[in-house]
């Protein structure tokens, strides 16, 4: 039977601040990149590079609610490398810039350092 996917996404979500190409998430998955992709769409419902997307936007909206991390930081442990990036694709998910979330988002009494 088939391997679930699950034990590759929790290695990637474990790992989401490291730069990570669709090639090394089939090789973490034991399995070549063309039937990774296959069997990434069907199990996930999308590509395996727009979940890793998410994922890390996902990552930047808990640290930019939850820490004081620069908007770099937080580019940087979110696995996007730098600002304008972060910036591009927060956008395109969130619809408002990090800066902006932080300001709706950011909790003042669960503070983390």
């Amino acid at each position: 039977s088939e391997r679930s996917l699950q034990p590759t996404l929790d290695w990637i979500t474990g790992n989401i601040k490291h730069s990570m190409t669709v090639s090394e998430m089939a090789r973490i998955a034991g399995m070549p990149e063309r039937t990774f992709g296959r069997r990434f769409a069907a199990e996930i419902g999308c590509a395996p590079h727009l979940w890793l997307i998410r994922q890390r936007v996902a990552r930047a909206q808990e640290l930019l609610e939850e820490t004081r991390m620069s908007v770099e930081d937080v580019a940087s442990e979110s696995g996007f490398g730098a600002a304008p990036l972060l910036r591009h694709h927060f956008m395109r998910t969130i619809g408002i810039t990090p800066t902006e979330y932080r300001r709706k988002f950011f909790d003042q009494k669960d503070l983390r350092y």
